[in-house]
Parts: structure tokens; sequence; C-alpha cells
């Protein structure tokens, strides 16, 4: 639900709430498995494309089960068009 509430927060334009939320989903990643793709999720909402792309990378890496459906993630609409996803979907099988 962190991810949900931090993406409405981003494109609703409250990015200090969004960023916060961010900032605990990142620390709590140190206590436990948080999937990298919940701040690719805030990071896009953002339209921070470059801290979206390293959280979606890091979830490829993992192996994060999420991957399989971000051809369809609306919530990912800004990145599509950036050559880097096109990568990652040729780099996982998923072409467009």
């Amino acid at each position: 639900m962190m991810m949900t509430l931090g993406h409405a927060y981003a494109i609703s334009g409250r990015a200090g709430e969004a960023q916060e939320l961010l900032a605990q989903l990142v620390g709590l990643s140190k206590q436990k498995y948080v999937p990298t793709v919940y701040m690719m999720g805030i990071a896009a909402g953002l339209d921070d494309k470059d801290a979206a792309f390293h959280w979606l990378n890091q979830a490829v890496e993992d192996r994060c089960d999420y991957v399989v459906y971000l051809r369809q993630e609306p919530g990912l609409d800004n990145l599509r068009s950036d050559p880097r996803f096109v990568e990652v979907m040729r780099h996982i099988g998923l072409t467009q």
C-alpha cells in the first residue's frame, strides 16, 4: 500500500509526501525484503526517470516476479517511450 499511496501522492503533486514514503521504503528494505518495484513505482510517479530505471534494473537483477506486469502497469506509462524501458523489456523477454 505504501507504493500505491506514494505513487498517488506523486502524480497529484504531493512530491514531498511521495519522497517521504520512498525514503521509508528504502529504510524498511534495510530491515526486511521490500520489492524494489515499489520504489520504482514511486520514482515513476515523481517522473524521476533515472531513479525509476535504477530501481527497475535492480528489480530485474533481484528477479522480482512483478516485472512480468511491466507491459500492463499504467503507472509506468511515462517510462514507456524511454529507450531504457525498451531495453529492459527486451532483456527480460517481453517485447513491446
